[in-house]
C-alpha cells in the first residue's frame, strides 16, 4: 500500500512514502536503543533540529540512515598514541 505525500517535520520537504520506505522508519525509542539513549535525549535533539525525523499526525518516526549521518558530526576522533 503506498503512503500519500507527506512533509517531512523540520526541514518541510515534500517527501513520497511508499511501502519499502515506510517498512524502515522506526520510532524514538528505537532510536534512542540504537545509540545506547534513554528517550529523552532524543526528544532535545529533535527540538533542537539536530536530528531529522518525520511528523504524520501525532505519530514520530525516524529513518535510522538519516540519523546514523546526522549523529556522526558528533563523533569525537581519538588523540593518535605517540
Amino acid at each position: 500500500m503506498q503512503q500519500p505525500m507527506t512533509k517531512c517535520a523540520k526541514s518541510m520537504k515534500n517527501i513520497e512514502i511508499t511501502g519499502d520506505n515506510w517498512e524502515k522508519l522506526v520510532n524514538k525509542v528505537k532510536i534512542a536503543g540504537r545509540y545506547g539513549l534513554s528517550p529523552r535525549p532524543i526528544l532535545t535533539f529533535m527540538a533542537d533540529g539536530k536530528l531529522p525525523y518525520y511528523k504524520f499526525g501525532y505519530i514520530v518516526r525516524f529513518d535510522p540512515e538519516e540519523c546514523d549521518r546526522a549523529m556522526a558530526r558528533y563523533r569525537v576522533n581519538p588523540i593518535p598514541a605517540q
